[in-house]
């Protein structure tokens, strides 16, 4: 039976506090490009640093986390490169206010890749910020990333649902009016997130075929999961050869206090965008799944191009769970039509 229970709650999903003093180390090179060598940084200290450090990756350089490492934040700006391959990782200072950026004012790339990589994150991860604060932040091969904290809404009025504020684990894109563009995009491994993921204006979400083993909203913790796709956002969806893996969005699964009902709230103005990754196949297949929830279409819309290409989507809230559903039925190729149209020609000319 789908929960009815809807408590409204204009503040925090959860409350995190923070008082204590913001330290910074900022990337200066010289001794290769491993995130973890003390002498990398301006303060001399390899992570986590001395108290509340927050480590700043800024400029045209690429730097390697390799080595398991735990740290207080890390934000990647100024063109920066952060990839982080093999080891266990985890960004652990909380805070309602705390981010790790990627792309704030100036762009920045984060890449999490392969099966031995875990990254945990207790803060919200956003994925570009303000005006010309494009990011990019991409997990693949087998890598895992666990965003086990939320924080303050960062996409204005897009981040709000029937009079609700929804914060966020993953946020990505900005508020209207801002013209930074943020990606997201999992073709490998596993993204878990305590709360939700907001797409802001100029944000996309991207899921990249079936060999991603799970996407799972609100899996760290008992708290609800929510997917808001606001206007000017992308959800975009590529098909492999077997299907693609669902967004899967989980409800609230404590017995007692406060909490916000899990949504999925697909807005005006939002877009869905659908590719293959290699030949297109006939089919339908399931984007986003909502437990014992319905999902809310409130004008999301596909592509032009791939509503003429043969794309559709639906909306499917008659089980228990909501599904948002994409279906692929190919328009007749130009050789088929030209084929049929030299057949007909026979067949006038013999009669």
């Amino acid at each position: 039976m789908k929960s009815t229970t809807r408590q409204m709650l204009a503040a925090t999903a959860i409350t995190l506090t923070s008082a204590l003093t913001v330290n910074a180390a900022t990337w200066i090179g010289g001794t290769g490009t491993e995130f973890s060598t003390a002498a990398n940084w301006d303060s001399g200290i390899a992570p986590p640093g001395e108290s509340n450090e927050t480590y700043i990756i800024s400029g045209p350089v690429t730097v390697d986390r390799t080595e398991s490492s735990s740290t207080f934040n890390t934000n990647v700006e100024n063109g920066a490169t952060l990839n982080v391959s093999g080891g266990t990782h985890n960004d652990n200072r909380a805070g309602n206010t705390i981010r790790n950026f990627v792309g704030s004012t100036t762009a920045g790339t984060v890449n999490v890749t392969g099966a031995s990589t875990s990254y945990s994150i207790g803060h919200v991860l956003a994925i570009a910020n303000g005006n010309n604060g494009n990011g990019a932040f991409t997990v693949s091969d087998g890598a895992s990333v666990d965003i086990y904290r939320g924080s303050n809404n960062l996409i204005g009025t897009g981040g709000v649902v029937g009079g609700i504020t929804y914060n966020a684990s993953l946020s990505i894109g900005t508020a209207p009016g801002n013209t930074s563009t943020g990606l997201f995009e999992i073709s490998g491994g596993s993204l878990s997130t305590r709360v939700g993921v907001n797409v802001g204006n100029g944000g996309t979400f991207s899921v990249v075929g079936s060999e991603v083993s799970s996407i799972v909203l609100g899996g760290s913790n008992v708290d609800a999961g929510w997917l808001i796709l606001a206007a000017g956002s992308t959800l975009k969806a590529t098909i492999d050869d077997s299907g693609i893996t669902p967004i899967f969005v989980e409800k609230y699964a404590g017995t007692s206090g406060t909490f916000i009902q899990s949504i999925v709230n697909l807005a005006s103005g939002a877009l869905l965008d659908m590719d293959f990754a290699s030949t297109p196949i006939a089919g339908t297949w399931t984007l986003v799944e909502m437990e014992d929830g319905d999902i809310v279409n409130d004008g999301f819309a596909l592509t032009d191009s791939d509503i003429a290409a043969g794309w559709s989507f639906s909306v499917d809230n008659s089980g228990t769970n909501g599904l948002l559903q994409v279906t692929y039925v190919p328009e007749p190729s130009g050789a088929i039509l030209g084929g049929l149209g030299l057949l007909a020609l026979f067949r006038r000319r013999r009669n």
